[in-house]
């Protein structure tokens, strides 16, 4: 919930800052490339945490079933 929250703040925070920043229609295309690199930034930042996320899960889990795993001696 940490990284929603603050992945919602960052872009409330810069839709204010591309709001002072718009004064003309150069700008406001500037302002429109700025917003769609940030937000392609945060999305992949996301991607990214959650598949390091998911690979620690299941490796974890794997040393889960290897410890509980019977050892057959023999």
């Amino acid at each position: 919930m940490g990284l929603v929250f603050l992945i919602y703040l960052i872009q409330m925070g810069f839709s204010l800052i591309w709001q002072q920043i718009v004064s003309s229609a150069w700008s406001a295309a500037l302002t429109v490339g700025a917003n769609a690199f940030l937000g392609s930034g945060l999305i992949a930042a996301a991607m990214l945490f959650y598949h390091d996320r998911f690979t620690w899960l299941t490796e974890v889990r794997q040393r889960i079933r290897q410890q509980q795993r019977p050892v057959i001696k023999g």
